[in-house]
């Protein structure tokens, strides 16, 4: 029995395709849930409280930036001084994790992962 080049070359190009669809796959499959860190940020003087629309961002154990969301609107009408945040998309499984409110500095609030689950709040002497 003879193979022909072009079938032997079909054949190698049907394996390829199959590899990069079986790669494709497991990296899908390997990426860790994701989840939303909310909370709410308290700081001693009203005018260095975040505005709405300032970037909040959520730092792994080793400082990597690992997702970025905003401060929205006051947490409670007429207390300036207090906004909520929400940083959605945050990777599951680091353990630890760092929020840092652009607009308060270098400051990073550090959190595990049930206090960042179930909701953070941050008082910012700034």
């Amino acid at each position: 029995m003879v193979i022909s080049r072009q079938t032997v070359l079909g054949l190698v190009a049907v394996l390829v395709v199959a590899a990069a669809i079986v790669a494709r796959l497991a990296l899908w499959t390997s990426a860790p849930p994701l989840f939303t860190i909310a909370g709410t940020v308290t700081t001693a003087r009203c005018a260095t409280t975040p505005a709405p629309e300032v970037p909040v961002e959520v730092l792994g154990p080793d400082g990597t930036l690992l997702s970025v969301g905003t401060a929205q609107r006051p947490a409670t009408p007429g207390q300036a001084c207090s906004t909520s945040f929400s940083v959605p998309d945050v990777p599951a499984g680091h353990g630890r994790y760092g929020i840092r409110i652009e607009e308060l500095g270098d400051q990073v609030h550090w959190k595990d992962e049930d206090e960042s689950r179930a909701g953070v709040s941050i008082s910012v002497n700034a």
